[in-house]
């Protein structure tokens, strides 16, 4: 539609802005979007310089926000941790988060050898053949701490279990 008149176009667009803020809303996220993704490093560049100027004031917003809003602090702390465990398995043993999720519903979602859950309701660790790196499977804490000791020596563990049941048996000596 031409108008005869700038004036009168300004107004229109006045008053379509005004009735249509969602609109508007969306138009000027977009354009900023664009925008940054056209210029990244300025944008970066720009806001690590307002911070450093302002640091002091950013540390305080920061601060506050944790205060008034410790829930949502810690969903997101939750979700970084849970990401992270994801992107650490992928890295460390090449165990994406489906593998590990098929390994977790084969053990019944417990430990591979206490057949317990976690007790601190973390997910299990993912136990693995330090000479190989070949994954075995996945031990609550106390299983893998327990195992690590053992240095992975099948032998010494085989030892310390002879030990436990000897001890054992001098234990039902004794009360018999």
């Amino acid at each position: 539609m031409a108008y005869k008149s700038k004036a009168r176009a300004r107004e229109n667009e006045k008053k379509w802005r005004a009735a249509n803020p969602d609109k508007m809303k969306a138009i000027s996220k977009r354009s900023h979007d664009k925008y940054r993704a056209q210029h990244l490093e300025e944008c970066r560049a720009a806001r690590r310089k307002y911070y450093w100027e302002h640091r002091d004031q950013e540390l305080a917003r920061a601060e506050q926000y944790r205060r008034e809003h410790p829930d949502r602090i810690a969903k997101i702390r939750r979700r970084r941790t849970k990401a992270m465990a994801h992107y650490l398995r992928l890295r460390q043993y090449g165990l994406s988060q489906t593998t590990y999720d098929e390994l977790l519903a084969k053990q019944n979602g417990v430990c591979a050898i206490c057949r317990l859950a976690n007790p601190n309701g973390r997910a299990l660790s993912v136990d693995h053949d330090h000479g190989t790196d070949v994954v075995r499977g996945l031990l609550c804490l106390h299983c893998n701490s327990g195992l690590r000791q053992f240095r992975d020596d099948s032998e010494l563990l085989r030892r310390a279990l002879a030990y436990m049941e000897l001890s054992r048996f001098a234990e039902l000596e004794k009360v018999s």
